[in-house]
Formats: structure tokens, C-alpha cells, sequence
């Protein structure tokens, strides 16, 4: 019972583009958090708000380079890479503050500095 006052926080996605791994996670939302939110809705977009997608980066020999790195706020799960090495995700019109006609894709590349 005590998880459903919690909203966990979960690995979605793991991603390799040229010679990184790209960990995809939500961190999860506390008990206030979920309070604050009220009652869950149909489309569950409320809580995507506050629970977004970010990334930890890995290198080929799993030594982690970041942690935290977020999505854009409006970007969608799955996720795929293309062959140019480019993250592509797609874009939730409701969790954006512009609305787009037909379906909006952001194509995101990994830079390590």
C-alpha cells in the first residue's frame, strides 16, 4: 500500500549511439508531490510534467560521464537512434505549450565535451 502514495522512479530505456550508452529513466515523485498532483487522469499527463525523461551517459567500458541530463520536456517514450547517431523522439502535444499540426519529432545528438 505505501507505493500507492509514491510514484517510483524507472528505468525505460537503454540506447547506444556511436560508441555511448544513453541510460533513459524518470527519477519518480515523493508522497507530497503525488498529493499535490490530485487525482489521476485519463492521459496521465500531469505527473509526466513532473516526473520527466533524463539520461545518464556511459561510455563503451560502462564508465558513467553524466547523470541527470534532461529531455525536452514535451518528448515521448520509445526512443530510437537513427543511423546518423541522432536521438529521435517524438513530441506529447499535451505537455507542450504550443500546439503543432501533424505529428513533430525532435532529432537530439549526444555530445560529450
Amino acid at each position: 500500500m505505501e507505493n500507492q502514495k509514491k510514484r517510483t522512479g524507472k528505468f525505460t530505456n537503454i540506447l547506444v549511439s556511436g560508441d555511448y550508452y544513453i541510460a533513459v529513466y524518470n527519477r519518480g515523485l515523493d508522497e507530497q508531490q503525488v498529493i499535490d498532483l490530485g487525482p489521476p487522469t485519463r492521459d496521465g499527463l500531469a505527473a509526466r510534467k513532473k516526473d520527466p525523461n533524463y539520461a545518464a551517459i556511459f561510455d563503451k567500458d560502462f564508465n558513467q560521464l553524466a547523470t541527470n541530463v534532461p529531455f525536452p520536456l514535451s518528448s515521448n517514450f520509445p526512443m530510437v537512434v537513427n543511423n546518423d547517431g541522432e536521438l529521435v523522439v517524438s513530441k506529447v502535444a499535451g505537455l507542450s505549450e504550443n500546439e503543432d499540426d501533424g505529428i513533430i519529432l525532435y532529432k537530439l545528438k549526444l555530445t560529450i565535451d
